[in-house]
């Protein structure tokens, strides 16, 4: 799906990560809390699907699944998936088994599931667990999609984790194997880069439970200048960019903790790797850079330049754009999340006083408050001096302990920061 910009440009590797989704099926013996938190979670999938339905077209390339998809991997509850893509055809799907697929040490359902959507079939191998020869099922496969080379692993089949025993995350010899002929195979002769890889597995490569494949793994993702590792499991939105490597995932939609439910879009457009979330109760437009890289997350070093190409996502809005007020923009251009976000001021340790931190909310609301609270408020100078306490004995390597500190006269919350004695360490931050 390599669309052509008016530039004559090739169009971003663009997919939409939907999170962990956890399906429960009702049931007869449903409190009405249980029963109502199972129809809000068929709801939020529906209306996720849906409105990826309106985006067909518009130049993504697939819509990306990374496990959990049923909460204990029974039928019933990929069924409801089922019913929700025949109402809302999303587009072309690429999914994962995690370790809720196998809560019960089966794979029979979710596999039913997954040849219902076009997936190439599973690797079989004959593997020794515990001793004893077992046939396994893995459904770990590689497809080039918009000159990606993208790579979806299986983390669960190749382990004994399931409920009442607990995680096991292992990829197994052959699995491991073959990932790493398919990350070398994307490199030149040089080590540099033949063509953009992504690799798409259920969490972090340090929980695979064997030390030597988690290496192995993590090495080879090292080595291959893999661009952007997808995952789940953590229900978190989270980017850990490691100067090489963008390792993302995204907020779970069920047992969702983080906030509004929605989808991740990600891309890689010449390299530069994107990713923003979209919050369902976020309304249109949705924008998002692709090129040049957010200093944020940006792996090459900065070029300074006479012109730069700045090339961008735009969905297309839905009703009538609005201006924002003037007060109101920054907090909006920015992101910020309706809970507020939080400066964090740290002092360094000087002679006669005492390391703290202070932090200071940002609150994201209506009306001429904003402008107010994007300025951090100032508190009075404390007062912190040492005074002489009695020498305690040494420790146990002959060492004097440090003096203790006491406060003298009322407590009073130190002003703003002195030059030379604080610094700001982190400021207004957009969400994931």
């Amino acid at each position: 799906m390599a669309k052509a910009s008016k530039g004559g440009a090739k169009a971003p590797f663009v997919f939409l990560h939907v999170g962990d989704l956890h399906l429960v099926a009702p049931k007869e013996d449903d409190t009405p809390a249980d029963a109502r938190e199972k129809q809000r979670l068929e709801a939020d999938v529906n209306a996720i699907l849906a409105e990826i339905a309106t985006l067909r077209g518009e130049g993504f390339d697939f819509v990306y699944l990374p496990g959990d998809i049923a909460d204990d991997g029974e039928a019933d509850q990929y069924a409801i998936l089922e019913a929700a893509l025949r109402d809302h055809p999303a587009g072309p799907l690429h999914l994962i088994p995690g370790d809720h697929d196998r809560q019960h040490g089966r794979m029979e359902d979710f596999e039913r599931f997954r040849n219902g959507t076009g997936l190439p079939k599973p690797f079989v191998h004959e593997v020794d667990m515990d001793g004893d020869a077992v046939t396994l099922r893995q459904y770990y496969y590689a497809a080039t999609i918009n000159d990606v080379r993208c790579l979806f692993l299986d983390m669960v089949s190749a382990g004994h984790g399931r409920k009442g025993v607990g995680l096991d995350f292992r990829l197994g010899k052959a699995q491991a194997q073959w990932f790493a002929d398919q990350v070398r195979d994307t490199l030149r002769e040089d080590g540099t880069a033949r063509i953009p890889c992504a690799v798409f597995m259920h969490t972090y490569p340090a929980d695979i439970q064997v030390r030597s494949e988690a290496t192995d793994v993590a090495g080879a993702i090292w080595n291959g200048r893999v661009r952007l590792v997808e995952m789940g499991h953590t229900h978190y939105n989270e980017i850990t960019p490691d100067g090489r490597t963008h390792y993302a995932a995204a907020r779970s939609v069920g047992q969702n903790e983080d906030g509004s439910t929605g989808y991740a879009v990600c891309a890689l457009d010449g390299g530069v790797v994107s990713w923003r979330f979209k919050p369902s109760d976020r309304d249109w437009p949705f924008v998002m850079i692709t090129a040049p890289a957010d200093r944020r997350v940006a792996t090459a070093g900065r070029e300074d330049a006479d012109t730069i190409a700045l090339r961008a996502r735009a969905e297309r809005p839905r009703g009538r754009a609005l201006p924002l007020p003037r007060r109101r923009r920054l907090l909006a251009a920015d992101g910020a999340p309706r809970q507020g976000r939080a400066l964090l001021h740290r002092e360094r340790p000087v002679a006669g006083r005492r390391e703290a931190d202070h932090r200071r909310g940002l609150a994201h609301r209506r009306g001429r408050r904003d402008r107010d609270r994007l300025r951090p408020r100032r508190h009075r100078a404390g007062r912190h001096r040492l005074r002489d306490a009695p020498t305690p004995a040494a420790d146990r390597h002959g060492r004097p302990p440090p003096p203790r500190l006491a406060r003298q006269g009322p407590a009073r919350r130190p002003a703003r920061p002195q030059p030379g004695r604080a610094r700001l360490v982190s400021a207004l931050a957009s969400p994931l």
